[in-house]
């Protein structure tokens, strides 16, 4: 169960206090456009019209630790993207629901100039352990209100989506109701609903709750078995198996993203637990990062998906709903970025 929380961590993007981040900052650590880069943001690339669409449904989740939306909102290339996730909403435990950021209205007038939709997460890795506040407010008495607080709150920001990441105990025995429920409101509002989902809480997710999403972001990585043993973390045969599980249960293959990381995993070969560090630092401190998928320096082992990889990724998702990244501000800029490889690969 350790394993699970702690993997959890890092895709909720909390494991800058768990296993430590590259680049302490709390400032834009990639993703960004590189000098003269038009459209904004992540990769230069071929120059490519702000409003031009990604032909592969790409989806994309910005944490706000990684620098306010109004500097995103010049440095993100939305022509790379079709969703962007705004992680994570500040919930209270009387249910109010707000983002702190004060251009988040901004961010959302340029993405949707460009065509982009944005959408913001729910939850994280504080729920894994308890549910957080999330234990009482989707609980018969307190959820009715707090989904009103929920819709109100989408339809004052302009949002185009919601989306459910609850993990662990978050999963509670109200998760169904809370799904369902929202989702009707949303969709009657022209608006949707998605989750990010992983095998390890799978279970918890009834049917009826997995086909209440419009689409489900799966979060196909960290995939090792024991946290102090080197191993790769998100292969393409494991990573598939993650993916191959939602289409398994049910799930409309065209409802199934295929989620990658932009991050890799650092062991020390002696022993001990993995340090995660962004894409872009890695490129930063070894540039021959982006053709390799294993790493050994200094005592170390790290594990990531290459470029190489994720544009083998993206071809995949072609045969599923799209694909989803773990996160843009971890991105690399220029001609290293992740984001302008996926798109490179799928027009």
């Amino acid at each position: 169960m350790l394993r699970f929380a702690l993997r959890t961590l890092v895709v909720a993007g909390l494991a800058c206090t768990v296993l430590g981040c590259g680049g302490g900052d709390g400032g834009p650590r990639g993703g960004l456009a590189s000098a003269g880069a038009s459209g904004g943001g992540s990769g230069s690339g071929p120059e490519l019209d702000p409003t031009s669409r990604p032909s592969l449904r790409t989806v994309a989740y910005l944490p706000t630790y990684h620098g306010s939306l109004s500097t995103w909102t010049r440095q993100l290339r939305f022509a790379n993207v079709s969703y962007v996730n705004i992680s994570f909403a500040d919930i209270d435990q009387a249910g109010n629901v707000s983002v702190s950021d004060a251009g988040l209205a901004g961010f959302v007038a340029s993405a949707h100039a460009a065509g982009a939709k944005v959408c913001v997460a729910m939850g994280g890795a504080t729920t894994i352990d308890t549910g957080g506040v999330f234990a009482t407010l989707l609980q018969d008495a307190n959820r009715p209100a707090f989904i009103d607080n929920l819709v109100l709150f989408a339809k004052n920001n302009s949002l185009d989506c919601l989306d459910v990441d609850l993990e662990g105990h978050g999963v509670n025995a109200f998760y169904e109701a809370f799904v369902t429920e929202l989702s009707a409101r949303l969709k009657a509002d022209g608006r949707e609903l998605t989750a990010a989902v992983a095998g390890w809480f799978a279970d918890g997710i009834s049917d009826k709750a997995m086909l209440s999403f419009d689409f489900i972001n799966v979060m196909a990585y960290d995939l090792y078995s024991s946290i102090t043993t080197p191993a790769q973390p998100a292969s393409i045969e494991e990573a598939t198996k993650q993916v191959e599980l939602w289409v398994a249960r049910g799930m409309p293959k065209e409802r199934v993203l295929y989620g990658v990381p932009f991050y890799g995993l650092q062991w020390p070969t002696a022993g001990g637990q993995p340090k995660q560090i962004t894409y872009a630092d890695l490129i930063r401190s070894d540039p021959t990062a982006a053709t390799q998928d294993e790493l050994q320096a200094n005592g170390t082992v790290t594990y990531l998906n290459s470029r190489s990889t994720i544009q083998a990724k993206a071809q995949l998702a072609k045969t599923y709903g799209g694909i989803m990244v773990w996160e843009a501000g971890q991105d690399a800029t220029g001609d290293a970025s992740l984001l302008q490889a996926i798109r490179d690969a799928v027009p």
